[in-house]
């Protein structure tokens, strides 16, 4: 359920006002999925959900984190600060960098990582299809580190960036 506050102007229109926090957002995807799952279906998915259990869900945890969504290999996580997802994102690369280290480069889980820090609505406890295109942005670039990947808000669309806000659900 929306927390709505309803106002009126002047003129006697009613006008509904949505609650809003700022929030940073950290966008996760793997690097190559389809071609791992090609060679190893069902090592591949072992290994996500290993790296997910041993080092998302804690790294997340210890920084203040909320796991809002798994989509596949993708997962989208809510920081009430931008500070803390940089550098969770940044520990869980290293954490599942050092667990592949052994493997062969061909067969390695590699996340890439971005971060969209801003003003959100907030609409119960999902991530709307704002902020599913904006990890479809983060993804497509061409970053593959957290320190390399802090998401702007240009890669919206024009209209989206001038609302101002994004969406929390």
């Amino acid at each position: 359920m929306a927390a709505e506050k309803l106002l009126y102007t002047d003129g006697g229109r009613p006008v509904v006002r949505e609650q809003r926090k700022l929030a940073a957002v950290l966008a996760a995807d793997v690097v190559g999925y389809s071609r791992l799952m090609g060679r190893d279906e069902s090592g591949t998915l072992a290994r996500l959900r290993e790296h997910r259990r041993s080092s998302l869900e804690p790294t997340l945890a210890r920084y203040g984190g909320r796991l809002v969504k798994l989509m596949g290999d993708g997962a989208l996580a809510e920081f009430a600060s931008a500070c803390d997802a940089l550098s969770a994102a940044i520990e869980f690369q290293q954490a599942v960098n050092e667990a592949d280290s052994e493997r062969p480069e061909t067969e390695r889980i590699i996340f890439r990582i971005g971060l969209h820090l801003g003003d959100m609505i907030v609409e119960g406890d999902d991530l709307p299809t704002i902020l599913i295109r904006a990890k479809t942005a983060i993804v497509r670039g061409t970053a593959r580190s957290a320190r390399q990947a802090l998401y702007r808000r240009s890669a919206l669309p024009e209209h989206e960036r001038r609302s101002g806000a994004g969406v929390l659900r």
